[in-house]
């Protein structure tokens, strides 16, 4: 019962922590990463680059970081349309 409990907070957080995910980069390199990221904490405030979708960085070219591993593109629910595209 307490392993069931454990995975499911587990489950609940990770889940969380990518739906209502903001991402960050540095202008002078080609990664975006979780705000939690060793790799986030290091970027000099004037290279910050703030995504709020992972679509969002990986159009600006950016790609994701091997370390705290965002995902590389929003996963829809089946029916889920893309917003209008420019």
């Amino acid at each position: 019962m307490m392993k069931l409990l454990l995975a499911a907070t587990l489950l609940t957080t990770l889940l969380a922590d990518t739906a209502l995910a903001e991402f960050w980069g540095s202008s002078s390199s080609n990664r975006y990463h979780f705000k939690r990221c060793q790799w986030t904490q290091k970027i000099r405030k004037e290279y910050l680059v703030r995504f709020d979708t992972a679509d969002q960085a990986v159009k600006a070219g950016y790609l994701p970081c091997e370390k705290c591993r965002p995902p590389l593109t929003e996963r829809r629910a089946p029916g889920q349309q893309q917003g209008p595209s420019r």
